[in-house]
């Protein structure tokens, strides 16, 4: 199994489907963020999803901020998987490298390719 992207704007891009989710959301694959999902404040709105507390993170500047943890379930390779999403005041969703682990992730950008594949 597979899951294939595409790039918009240069970003690396894939649609999840999360809990609560009719469709799936797009969000831009960061092998800079360390946990495993960010959304907009106004999608974790739409899902509705279950505050379990607050955290910290890092962002790629270097500025510690302050947010809101959220948890959702999230069909990912075939299975069910509660993983914990991060709320964010930006505009962009992001999918990171905790989700990430145990995959391999080919980007091939010239060609408008991207894959996440089971190791």
């Amino acid at each position: 199994m597979e899951i294939e992207g595409w790039f918009k704007d240069g970003n690396p891009m894939i649609g999840i489907k999360l809990q609560g989710s009719e469709k799936p959301i797009n969000v831009l694959v960061d092998s800079g963020f360390n946990g495993e999902l960010m959304l907009t404040k106004e999608n974790i709105k739409k899902l509705a999803l279950t505050n379990i507390g607050d955290d910290e993170f890092i962002t790629a500047s270097g500025d510690v901020i302050q947010t809101t943890v959220y948890m959702s379930l999230i069909k990912w390779f075939g299975t069910t998987r509660k993983i914990a999403v991060l709320s964010t005041s930006g505009n962009t969703n992001l999918i990171g490298m905790e989700l990430l682990h145990f995959y391999k992730l080919e980007i091939a950008r010239s060609q408008n390719q991207l894959v996440i594949s089971r190791i």
